[in-house]
């Protein structure tokens, strides 16, 4: 699972554990996120999906939700995050002092790094969208420009 939230770019867990197979479309290789943060409407965040993403959300469920112990028939617990970095401090000491939400900080440094713009970089963090064309004019999906930050994230990762 943790493999799929940094596949996954430093999306919100709890954006992640809500995921539903209805949300997926395969044939174009998307997902969409219900981006609910904050007050007020929800934001679907649509992210590219690559086969190695697929093929791992397969591994855990066909259908219902996406992240799920029990094959997709209820999500992951809220607290699954928590208790398995918990988990992981106990075997990798060195993350003591890391949280889950250092995994978007990464992926943001990466990103900026490998020369991804911040616009982009937002879009695909689903960060806050800032000013009046952001917020209510453009409503360009950057599909294309989130595909090659995607490519760039793999290698990254060395994935």
């Amino acid at each position: 699972m943790l493999r799929l939230m940094l596949l996954f770019s430093g999306q919100r867990h709890e954006q992640l554990r809500r995921l539903t197979w209805s949300d997926i479309d395969k044939s174009q290789m998307l997902v969409t996120i219900k981006d609910s943060k904050g007050v007020g409407d929800t934001y679907l965040h649509v992210l590219p999906l690559t086969e190695q993403m697929l093929m791992l959300i397969l591994l855990i469920s066909s259908e219902g939700y996406v992240f799920s112990s029990d094959g997709g028939v209820t999500p992951i617990s809220q607290t699954y995050w928590r208790d398995t970095w918990r988990l992981l401090e106990g075997i990798i000491p060195e993350l003591k002092d890391l949280t889950p939400q250092c995994i978007r900080a990464t992926v943001a440094t990466e990103l900026s790094r490998a020369g991804v713009s911040p616009e982009v970089r937002h879009m695909l963090l689903s960060s806050d969208k800032h000013g009046v064309e952001a917020t209510h004019y453009n409503s360009h999906l950057f599909l294309d420009e989130k595909r090659e930050a995607m490519k760039l994230w793999k290698e990254v990762l060395g994935a």
